[in-house]
């Protein structure tokens, strides 16, 4: 028969004293009283401003356990917690994000509990400080036929089937990359899940900025994560790292992918004034993309060798790592290409006239961007061959919502992966349009310059606007020529896309948003996808979602399609709070005096 144990009385079970007190100093976690139910204990808490120290708790268990943490709703709550025998912590975060009127229990792992302690930390938490929170621990026992599904689970591959992606951005914000155990917080949540491909983010191209005389002190920055990353990004080799990431990956039985923003170049006010900038743009205005009235766009131009030559030896450096593959995020930054002057001589040389009064879904200016993007992945596939002549290192494209956007601005997954060059598509509900009011079309279908200019400067319009999923299906969108495009229907979305992996074996990946959802209401979308025709699913900023422990006890299993049809239900309870710090909470709420 199982045996369960509740530990509720966290002040009591943690230690050392010293480090726990029922007073609110800032180096102590602070003991709280509750009631939910028929369970009473108390909870530790460190609230935003807390630096305790670290406490320890030795269940005195052996054997395999499931084991599961509750953690109360309470808003920004970022829980540490590692077995003693782990490298480095878990972050663990509510659901809910309130007032500790609910509490959260969910599953957190499996582990063999010979000899193990729990650690409960706030150490190493710099950019975004936040609370920590927890209201008890149980740990039910594995019987010997659950260890062994456990251990023939972790074998299998067949479950295998989603593409996660973390952004190093955030994990920078999170901590000092210098203290034992950091990178390892980045690996740990994949552990026991269905993650086929963990795709990291890396930040060259988001963080060369410097702040005048390179005095990180003496600058304003807009956030304090923002101090944090320019900080913690300088105390590592970039390179040394991301391969040492991909070595602990591959050992974790994970395929490891690098990826680098296709349009990285820099942000916007407020965010760009020293930081997120890239000095190479910076230095090289003449590199930029070109609107159509010649004013230069706030990107680069892969119109230009020498763009193209940086993007290519980036990625080379990346393949170079050990990776499995690299990933080009097409999703976020757009324009690659526009009206540039070799976009222009080339389209003269091919049509005999200028295509700056054309739209943007002109097929023949269409064409010639797709040509331009395919000639760049020509040099990208051919330098990594170049570099690693062992092995084939996959070229991966994260793209927009369907072959059709993708295509627009410049990307034709299609003929990419026909030729070889892209060897997995990564799908993402996102879209960009070109706007074009009334008075810029004249009756041939052509731009009017002197419209399109009005259009422009007009209050309150921008010609350029993105549309981004959140979850939904978009609609078909009206052409330059007024003709609909675009899927109308998730499956039809699909399956446009699978059939790119049906003709060219380009495996295909779906994206599903938003981050952050019910575990219900993840189950139900990951189904939905499964119906519509989709094999493999896509998390993006995945390094968000596995903190949910809620959301996650669903996330980490998505690739086990007959688990989610027979049950699929997540290890995920909310309890009512009825009693909190000494206070009847079940009916009168006591918030800023009544």
């Amino acid at each position: 028969m199982k045996h369960e144990t509740l530990f509720s009385n966290l002040g009591e079970c943690f230690s050392p004293a010293e480090n726990i007190s029922e007073h609110g100093d800032k180096d102590v976690w602070r003991v709280i009283p509750y009631r939910t139910g028929d369970i009473r204990g108390t909870l530790l808490s460190s609230l935003r401003e807390g630096t305790p120290r670290d406490v320890v708790f030795n269940p005195h268990l052996t054997g395999w356990y499931r084991i599961y943490v509750c953690l109360p709703a309470f808003s920004g709550q970022v829980l540490k917690l590692k077995l003693s025998g782990d490298a480095g912590f878990f972050r663990l975060s509510p659901l809910r994000q309130g007032r500790a009127m609910a509490f959260e229990e969910s599953f957190w792992r499996f582990a063999k509990m010979d000899g193990q302690s729990v650690v409960l930390s706030k150490s190493n938490q710099s950019g975004k400080p936040s609370a920590a929170l927890l209201a008890w621990l149980r740990f039910v026992e594995m019987t010997d036929d659950e260890v062994a599904e456990l251990t023939s689970e972790r074998a299998r591959r067949d479950n295998r089937r989603l593409y996660v992606t973390d952004d190093i951005h955030n994990h920078l914000c999170e901590g000092d990359p210098s203290v034992p155990g950091f990178w390892d917080t980045v690996l740990l949540p994949y552990e026991d899940s269905d993650a086929e491909w963990l795709s990291l983010e890396q930040v060259d191209l988001f963080t060369s900025g410097h702040v005048p005389g390179d005095d990180l002190a003496a600058h304003a920055f807009e956030r304090s994560c923002d101090r944090c990353l320019q900080t913690h990004r300088r105390l590592f080799d970039s390179s040394a790292v991301l391969a040492d990431l991909v070595r602990r990956g591959h050992a974790r039985g994970l395929k490891m992918s690098l990826s680098l923003r296709m349009g990285a170049w820099g942000i916007g006010f407020p965010y760009d004034q020293c930081y997120f900038d890239y000095d190479f743009f910076t230095a090289h205005p003449e590199w930029r993309c070109v609107m159509r009235d010649g004013v230069p766009a706030p990107a680069f131009s892969y119109a230009f060798p020498e763009v193209q030559d940086l993007i290519v030896g980036k990625l080379r450096d990346l393949a170079l790592s050990g990776c499995d593959a690299v990933t080009l995020i097409a999703h976020r930054g757009v324009p690659y290409v526009l009206f540039e002057e070799p976009v222009r001589a080339r389209f003269r040389a091919l049509y005999g006239e200028d295509p700056v009064d054309l739209p943007l879904d002109d097929p023949r200016l269409n064409a010639l961007h797709c040509d331009i993007m395919a000639e760049f992945f020509r040099k990208v596939r051919k330098a990594i061959d170049e570099a690693v002549p062992d092995r084939r290192v996959e070229i991966h494209l994260r793209t927009l919502y369907s072959v059709y956007d993708t295509k627009y601005v410049g990307l034709d997954a299609r003929s990419l992966a026909a030729e070889g060059l892209i060897d997995a598509l990564i799908c993402y509900p996102r879209r960009y349009r070109e706007l074009l009011g009334s008075g810029c079309l004249r009756p041939d279908g052509r731009i009017d310059m002197d419209g399109y200019r009005k259009f422009v400067y007009a209050p309150d319009t921008s010609t350029f606007m993105l549309y981004d999923g959140g979850g939904k299906e978009f609609d078909p969108f009206p052409d330059s020529r007024g003709v609909p495009q675009g899927p109308t229907s998730l499956a039809e979305r699909i399956g446009e896309w699978m059939a790119i992996e049906r003709d060219t074996g380009a495996k295909v990946y779906i994206d599903i948003m938003p981050r952050i959802v019910p575990p219900d209401e993840l189950r139900a979308q990951a189904l939905a996808h499964y119906d519509a025709g989709a094999t493999r699913l896509a998390l993006w900023d995945c390094c968000i979602r596995v903190n949910v422990a809620g959301m996650w006890s669903v996330g980490r299993r998505l690739g086990h399609e007959e688990w989610l049809r027979r049950d699929g239900k997540a290890e995920w309870r909310v309890f009512r709070v009825h009693e909190l710090a000494r206070r009847d909470i079940s009916r009168y709420d006591p918030f800023w005096g009544g």
